[in-house]
């Protein structure tokens, strides 16, 4: 399990809530 596929899995969910807090 590569530290590079974790993020494109939590990238999304860093996102979303950069959305909701702007």
């Amino acid at each position: 399990f590569s530290p590079e596929y974790a993020f494109l899995i939590v990238c999304p969910f860093i996102l979303r809530k950069a959305l909701k807090i702007s």
